[in-house]
């Protein structure tokens, strides 16, 4: 069964785009998800424990990457980094705080991208 009207694939894109140019990361965690969610944590449940344990901790947006090696969480304000990134390690979590999300700051998804571009290193 297709809708009435069918749906670009470019469009769908252009939201989650669209939240990252602009720093929105109400906007991103409410139009971007991971589609391998399920599958990683049935093959791992920790992947589920770890992502549940970083939501509590108020991020504006916690996910994993591709298929579950890694979750993460982006903050707003450099102390409730600082802060979530001190709490986990002194309940032993092999964490690590690369960077704050700072919503004023040009270019901090293309700092992001750098850090994860080995021909930058």
């Amino acid at each position: 069964m297709n809708p009435s009207a069918s749906i670009k694939a470019r469009a769908a894109f252009s939201m989650i785009d669209e939240a990252i140019k602009q720093g929105d990361l109400n906007m991103l965690s409410k139009n971007a998800c991971n589609d391998l969610y399920l599958p990683a944590i049935r093959l791992n449940s920790e992947v589920e424990k770890n992502l549940s344990v970083l939501k509590e901790l108020a991020p504006e947006y916690a996910s994993m990457t591709g298929s579950g090696s890694t979750c993460f969480s982006m903050y707003t304000e450099y102390e409730m980094a600082s802060w979530a990134y001190n709490k986990l390690k002194k309940q032993g979590y092999n964490v690590d705080l690369l960077y704050y999300y700072d919503p004023n700051a040009k270019g901090f998804f293309d700092k992001i991208a750098d850090f994860f571009n080995p021909q930058k290193h």
